[in-house]
C-alpha cells in the first residue's frame, strides 16, 4: 500500500473503504490505511465530487452526517491523543 496522499491506490482504496462502510465517516477513517483525521476534509471533499458525478453512490451517513457526530470524531481523536501522550503511560519494570 502507498500511503502518499493523492496517489491513485489511495484514491481506490477511499472508494472501497466508502462502499463497504456505506458512507459512514467514521469507519472509513478507520479502514483506510494511513489515513488520519487530518486526512477528514480532503476525503470528505473527493467523496463529495465522486458523489456529485454519479462515480458512487450517495449514502444517508454521508450525505446527512450531523455536525456533530463529526465534532464528536475529532474530540475522540484528540482525547485517544492526549491520553496515549500522558506520562503516565510509561511502565517500569
Amino acid at each position: 500500500m502507498n500511503c502518499i496522499s493523492g496517489s491513485d491506490e489511495e484514491l481506490e482504496d477511499l472508494k472501497a473503504a466508502y462502499t463497504s462502510c456505506r458512507g459512514d465517516m467514521d469507519k472509513i477513517i478507520e479502514t483506510v490505511l494511513c489515513a488520519t483525521i487530518e486526512d477528514e476534509p480532503r476525503f470528505r471533499q473527493i467523496l463529495e465530487n465522486l458523489v456529485a458525478d454519479g462515480s458512487i453512490e450517495a449514502y444517508p451517513a454521508f450525505t446527512n452526517e450531523r455536525k456533530s457526530k463529526a465534532v464528536a470524531r475529532k474530540r475522540k481523536v484528540r482525547q485517544l491523543l492526549a491520553l496515549f501522550n500522558s506520562p503516565g503511560l510509561l511502565f517500569h519494570s
